[in-house]
């Protein structure tokens, strides 16, 4: 459905409305492990973004383009794309005028990664301030997208050691998740949400998210997601001591292939690899 309704746009001019589609089209692409496949959708918009002559619209593509780049490796790639989309995706009056909202969620995501959390903080604040303005999209946008801006403040509150925000943030975007069953983001709230737990050594809730998150994973075919939870699970396996529990999950997800394009999923393989064979 999601390529049809891009096709129907094109095929009737309707540019940002195509655009708009192929983000969204994009986002779930990337959730479930397909980055190729985002990619090469990504790229083959470039007449349809020049058709709408939107800045706005440019410059999602760009957060988008930025954010496979981080996902593959290419962190000073990522880092010159970001920071093109950012002055315009930041503009106070943005909300007057695009259809899509202030795209926060990949650009913090990028930004916990390489260590910055204070700054990733200020930026999922500034999402979620403009939610709080009152704008119109925010009455039609996908609780998804919410959730997605809270899940990174709460992440971004737990890297800064802010245990009673980061609790509140993390459980909520789980409870938006499962009110309105967007099962594709649901397993990455879950895995969110089990660091906090694990943070507070309550590492059966810890186990209990991320076991739920393998469940709906699997049924998705949320292949990354997957991937990262097995990871995670024999993490945690390995702080509670249980070491063969830790290296069947870790076999686990060995066995899922067609993620060679996640380089940041390959270096938690890899450290995991390391631990277990210490």
């Amino acid at each position: 459905p999601g390529y049809a309704s891009i096709n129907w746009f094109v095929a009737n001019g309707l540019w940002t409305e195509a655009a708009t589609s192929a983000g969204l089209l994009t986002s779930m692409l990337l959730a479930v492990g397909r980055i190729d496949e985002a990619q090469k959708l990504c790229e083959s918009m470039e007449l349809v973004v020049a058709n709408a002559d939107n800045d706005v619209t440019r410059a999602m593509f760009s957060n988008f383009a930025a954010y496979i780049a981080h996902l593959r490796g290419n962190w000073d790639e990522a880092e010159v794309l970001f920071e093109r989309a950012e002055p315009v995706l930041t503009r106070p009056e943005i909300e007057l005028h695009i259809t899509f909202p202030v795209v926060s969620v990949y650009y913090c995501k990028h930004l916990l990664e390489k260590g910055d959390a204070s700054k990733a903080r200020k930026r999922a604040e500034l999402a979620l301030a403009w939610r709080a303005s009152g704008s119109w999209q925010t009455l039609v946008d996908a609780q998804s997208l919410l959730a997605s801006d809270i899940l990174m403040l709460g992440l971004a509150c737990l890297h800064l050691g802010d245990m009673e925000d980061a609790e509140q943030y993390l459980e909520r975007q789980v409870e938006i998740l499962k009110e309105c069953e967007e099962w594709f983001y649901l397993p990455i709230g879950l895995i969110a949400r089990s660091q906090l737990y694990e943070a507070k050594a309550d590492f059966e809730a810890a186990a209990s998210d991320l076991n739920e998150a393998l469940q709906i994973a699997e049924r998705t075919g949320a292949l990354a997601t997957l991937f990262e939870a097995r990871l995670h699970l024999a993490n945690l396996n390995i702080a509670c001591q249980n070491l063969d529990e830790a290296r069947e999950q870790f076999e686990e997800a060995k066995r899922i292939t067609g993620l060679d394009g996640y380089a940041g999923l390959r270096n938690l393989a890899n450290g995991l690899d390391s631990a277990l064979r210490g």
